[in-house]
């Protein structure tokens, strides 16, 4: 970790989205004559602050941001070489799954047939 800061604004930012998450998501918990909130009174301040302010999906999405940059910050990752890496995975699966597409091309028929260079094995030639 190269900034000791950066890695404390991360673990803030964690602690402060879990108990919105167990708030949000979770039921209160029964304890003697009442209930005990699930995220505590951290997390029942938060919920009602984003229930007003963005709504119930949007508190989620606000609480799912605040995770994320949290982890990032924590581990020092960059979401741009994160992108960067997906992307990269995902273009190298599109090209694999077109290579190993057969082409084909309508005769005069109507019949499918290979195009140049992408004819099926002989199966005569089969090993045995």
């Amino acid at each position: 970790m190269a900034n000791p800061r950066l890695a404390a604004i991360g673990w803030g930012l964690m602690l402060l989205a879990l108990p919105g998450f167990a708030s949000l998501l979770g039921t209160d918990l029964p304890y003697r004559d009442g209930r005990i909130s699930t995220g505590g009174y951290v997390g029942l301040a938060e919920t009602e602050l984003l229930r007003g302010f963005a709504g119930p999906v949007g508190g989620v999405v606000v609480l799912v941001f605040l995770l994320i940059l949290g982890v990032l910050l924590l581990s020092g990752a960059s979401a741009g070489a994160f992108a960067d890496r997906l992307a990269e995975r995902v273009r190298s699966s599109w090209f694999e799954r077109r290579r190993g597409e057969v082409r084909t091309t309508a005769g005069k028929g109507g019949d499918p047939r290979p195009a140049k260079g992408d004819r099926p094995p002989d199966p005569s030639h089969r090993r045995q």
